[in-house]
């Protein structure tokens, strides 16, 4: 979970801070007869929160193929533009347990956002890194990545098993 920070400042105008003569006329106005709040202003740290788009896959039956799907994920940035310079994801095994699963079942992984490739890289020990990334999630606002992979041909699948993909960490 993100550390948040939040300071408020608050601009006061006192009673008799603040003097303001007309140009032309000479006139002076009537000013506060007493501390007057102009406007709250709330400062807080940005946030980033990933979760599963709705438009991800729930399941699926894979068969050696390249560019398959594995899922959507939505980085949302909160409070401030956020740049993503590294994630990790995660496989493990599908069936409810925290084991591994056929790591052999895929080839080489795609990070995409839209139809733009941002890395490519291979699973070492369940995870797969992609670093070296310069993107900015803008403040209040989202980005969909995408996990892809190239499916392993016939002989190196190990059929019957179920893989869920998952986001291990994070750098903003």
């Amino acid at each position: 979970d993100a550390v948040k920070e939040t300071t408020t400042a608050i601009l006061n105008v006192s009673a008799d801070g603040l003097t303001i003569i007309g140009l032309s006329t000479s006139n002076s106005i009537n000013r506060p007869t007493s501390i007057t709040a102009l406007q709250t202003i709330t400062f807080a740290a940005g946030t980033l929160k990933i979760t599963k788009d709705s438009s991800s896959p729930v399941e699926q039956i894979f068969t050696p193929a390249n560019g398959v799907l594995l899922g959507h994920w939505k980085f949302e940035a909160k409070n401030e533009n956020l740049q993503l310079a590294k994630v990790t994801f995660t496989v493990r095994a599908g069936d409810g347990g925290s084991g591994t699963t056929q790591s052999g079942n895929f080839g080489t992984l795609y990070l995409k956002d839209g139809s733009t490739t941002l890395a490519t890289g291979s699973i070492v020990s369940n995870d797969v890194v992609f670093s070296g990334l310069n993107l900015t999630i803008p403040a209040s606002g989202s980005k969909i990545l995408s996990l892809y992979s190239d499916l392993t041909g016939s002989g190196t699948q190990s059929p019957g098993t179920l893989a869920v993909w998952t986001i291990k960490s994070d750098t903003t």
